[in-house]
């Protein structure tokens, strides 16, 4: 009878709906022999964890379950032995368990218990505990749909249908009971930890790159000392003293630079929001003491600041169309047609080779080598579930064509950007090229050009989303079309500060802050809107499409002014803070930390062991954790990979050389000048 009650905390509420039979007089039966031992004798009464196996698994007589005959060797191993019995037993979660009414229904067991089990019996087979995570599962109504999802403890060589038998026993009908035992998340001690040729072999990858920058930091080294200049600079190209040079280097605004060093403010400020947001829903996917907290806080109207994050996103997109327009205005929009044409391959060579080297190490990282790095009760469902996708689709990574091609599956989800941002970047130059020539025919005729041309983008984006409601359902926008808007709405304004740019506005004091007043309230309202729309209920997907598409134009024109203010000298302390020191140090890492930011927060999340307390000191405190180690890691990657990189693609392709000054000439008024001076670097994210 003793394990009876046990077996009603699992599958006494299922089997009154499958079976029909009374379970209510069962469960009194059970508290019958609860009270029973509740008059005996203290000494009667002390509880032992390992009655938990003894009485709900060992109580049987294996032979005549069915299990496997591994497995039924291994209970019976453990059932004799009291220290394993009990080690196992108490790796099991608990039910019903504190909290049961707030908290997550989910629960992790005691983990590191249940791998620490490894028992040589003397004879059979030896034991490993393996910990299933979320693999019992106890229904909560009639439908099925919500469960209280526990995790147990086992010998490594029973497996869930095993399980199922011990505990059911003909019991329950088995075809009835099987969907509540699994072993979709289940570790050993040996789960981890083993490298495979794969593994080996990018690790080894990884060893030479470091090899090659401690020899080439050596090499500058004695440079120095001898006082002798590099013969070349791919020698020096992964020092790490040559590019933490060109990392720690700031640039002071001058009168005769076309730097629009607010960017890096924005870019830094931008990654922070980005990673902010990922950091706060990555508490959807964790177990929470106060669940009803977490689900209420979304819809709170202040958190809106993280829950508009994406937002960041088009910020990217927008600096982005700006950079490229305000570069290709610079020198070669002055060029034949013919000349631009010709150019357009070597453009797309240049960004192909300058972000895909990052985004390669970032694949063999973490296809072959986070698994490594860790470990926990979700661990190999979080490896699975982004790393899966990179295995079948790894060349569409490379192609960047995921956020089409299998949007449904794509490897790290943040990569959409670098998709999205690269289709945009190859329809660039049939816009630019077009307007190239309209300019030689005046400004106005090319800012009128790129107005019809946004509000043409605008009408697609919102066509699309009603024509094709299926595409985007869930509105998450990781298609390019939707972002045409923004991108070429920041290639105008980069074409007009470009054109303009010893033309400066002259504005009064009284107009700059109404002007900084409006910007500003059109880039809060941007974020008010979007979250009463997308997040407090509103289904009609109608309403939905076209303030996503709307908000976008708003958001454009506030960061415009934004920086026209700061770059012609009206951003007073905005400027200020945007264009620090430390801004300009953190915006050359930006592209690292876009790409490595959500392995870090994902492995926080995959080595839990416990629920945690969701507060907003909480979202603050892990949101301070995840940008101090995503910068950590962006410095290793940004000296290791990328600025090496590009100072071998700039050597190969003949671009190292640094162009001549041109000289100083009288502008007449009302002329169109292109200025030919240093390019912007770091335009990227």
């Amino acid at each position: 009878m003793t394990r009876f009650f046990y077996l009603s905390t699992v599958l006494l509420s299922v089997g009154s709906f499958v079976c029909g039979f009374d379970a209510r007089k069962m469960m009194e039966e059970n508290l019958k022999i609860l009270n029973l031992a509740r008059d005996s004798p203290a000494s009667e009464r002390k509880l032992d964890v390992s009655e938990f196996y003894l009485n709900f698994l060992c109580d049987a007589q294996f032979s005549e379950l069915n299990i496997s005959e591994v497995c039924a060797l291994q209970m019976e191993a453990v059932c004799n032995n009291t220290e394993v019995v009990t080690l196992m037993a108490d790796a099991w979660s608990k039910y019903p368990y504190a909290g049961m009414l707030t908290a997550s229904r989910g629960d992790y067991g005691a983990f590191d218990q249940c791998l620490s089990i490894n028992y040589e019996p003397v004879e059979g087979p030896r034991i490993l505990g393996k910990q299933c995570t979320f693999g019992l599962a106890i229904p909560v109504d009639l439908t099925f749909n919500q469960f209280y999802s526990l995790s147990y403890c086992v010998p490594d060589g029973c497996s869930a249908r095993d399980l199922l038998r011990l505990v059911n026993s003909g019991f329950l009908p088995e075809d009835s009971v099987s969907q509540l035992i699994n072993e979709q998340i289940c570790s050993t001690s040996e789960t981890f930890g083993a490298w495979d040729a794969s593994s080996i072999a990018v690790a080894t990858l990884f060893c030479l790159v470091l090899l090659l920058v401690i020899l080439c930091t050596f090499y500058e080294v004695f440079l120095h000392q001898r006082k002798t200049k590099n013969s070349s600079p791919l020698l020096t190209a992964f020092s790490v003293f040559n590019n933490g040079r060109k990392l720690t280097g700031t640039t002071q605004q001058t009168a005769n630079s076309d730097q629009i060093l607010s960017f890096h403010g924005i870019k830094v400020i931008s990654m922070m929001w980005i990673i902010a947001g990922h950091a706060a829903g990555a508490f959807t996917f964790l177990p929470v003491t106060n669940r009803r907290e977490v689900e209420e806080f979304e819809s709170e109207r202040y958190a809106q600041y993280l829950t508009t994050a994406h937002l960041a996103v088009d910020t990217f997109f927008f600096i982005s169309g700006f950079l490229l327009a305000y570069q290709y205005f610079k020198g070669l929009a002055n060029k034949p047609i013919l000349v631009q044409i010709m150019a357009i391959p070597q453009m797309i060579v240049h960004r192909y080779l300058r972000i895909t080297p990052v985004v390669l190490m970032f694949f063999l990282y973490s296809v072959y080598l986070s698994k490594h790095v860790g470990n926990g009760p979700i661990f190999p469902l979080v490896y699975d579930t982004f790393n899966n996708p990179c295995k079948k689709h790894w060349w569409a990574v490379f192609l960047y064509i995921q956020n089409y091609y299998n949007r449904d599956e794509i490897c790290w989800v943040h990569l959409w950007y670098l998709s999205a941002d690269w289709q945009l970047f190859l329809a660039a130059p049939l816009v630019l090229i077009p307007m190239a020539w309209l300019l030689k025919r005046g400004f106005k005729l090319v800012f009128t050009a790129m107005a019809i041309l946004n509000v043409f983008f605008v009408l697609l984006a919102i066509f699309v989303k009603l024509v094709f409601p299926n595409f985007d359902p869930e509105h998450l926008e990781y298609d390019a079309h939707s972002k045409l808007v923004t991108y070429f709405m920041g290639a105008m304004f980069g074409i007009c500060l470009r054109c303009h740019l010893n033309k400066p506005y002259v504005f009064r004091r009284g107009c700059n802050l109404i002007m900084w007043a409006i910007s500003l309230s059109m880039l809060f309202a941007a974020t008010l809107v979007l979250h009463e729309v997308n997040i407090n209920h509103i289904e009609s997907h109608t309403v939905k499409s076209i303030t996503d598409v709307l908000i976008k134009p708003f958001w454009a024109f506030g960061l415009a002014f934004v920086i026209y203010a700061c770059t012609s000298g009206y951003g007073g302390i905005v400027n200020w803070l945007l264009t620090a020191g430390w801004m300009q140090v953190l915006s050359k890492l930006t592209f690292c930390m876009y790409i490595t930011h959500m392995p870090v927060i994902f492995l926080w999340i995959s080595i839990r062991r416990t629920r945690d307390h969701f507060t907003d000191f909480t979202l603050f405190f892990y949101w301070c954790g995840h940008l101090i180690s995503t910068i950590i890691i962006s410095v290793i990657w940004t000296l290791m990979f990328e600025s090496p990189l590009i100072t071998i693609e700039r050597v190969l392709l003949g671009g190292g050389k640094k162009p001549k000054s041109s000289p100083k000439e009288d502008i007449p008024k009302g002329k169109i000048v292109i200025l030919h001076q240093k390019p912007i670097e770091n335009g990227y994210i």
